[in-house]
């Protein structure tokens, strides 16, 4: 069994085609976020004024730029105030550094002889890089804002 079987993910999952990207996305949202540089390079190819690039430039990032946003000791704790679940920190403990090294989130190869490590590493990166995501969104949050439940 692989890693990301064991948590549920299904290779299927990584066939689906991509969502669409509208330029219109850039002043709907405060963050756009890509999973690899030809995708957010391609995202500010569509900024048509010259003006306007360097404050585009600054909302789109790579998923993978918030691995790096906690300690590994914080991504990997277990108890109360973990980011992640057990299961999930003992999936990444072994792989962490090569995890957190990753720029460009790539699509495995499922018909090759090597597609399952291939997975595990693509599922790995976007664990290290989703839980980065959502602290920094959850520090961003202003303290002024009123309660707010996504769940809701």
């Amino acid at each position: 069994m692989t890693a990301a079987s064991s948590i549920g993910v299904q290779a299927q999952q990584f066939t689906r085609p991509p969502e669409l990207f509208d330029v219109t996305d850039l002043d709907r949202y405060d963050i756009v976020v890509a999973l690899d540089s030809t995708v957010r390079d391609t995202m500010l190819s569509q900024v048509q004024d010259p003006a306007y690039q360097e404050y585009y430039s600054a909302k789109v990032c790579l998923l993978t730029t918030f691995s790096m946003y906690e300690t590994d000791m914080t991504v990997l704790a277990t108890g109360g105030t973990a980011l992640l679940p057990r299961q999930l920190s003992s999936l990444l403990r072994p792989n962490m550094a090569k995890s957190k090294s990753v720029v460009d989130v790539s699509v495995p190869c499922l018909s090759s002889a090597d597609s399952s490590q291939a997975l595990d590493a693509t599922i790995q990166t976007l664990i290290v890089a989703n839980a980065g995501l959502v602290k920094y969104l959850s520090d961003a949050y202003p303290e002024n804002m009123p309660e707010y439940d996504p769940m809701e």
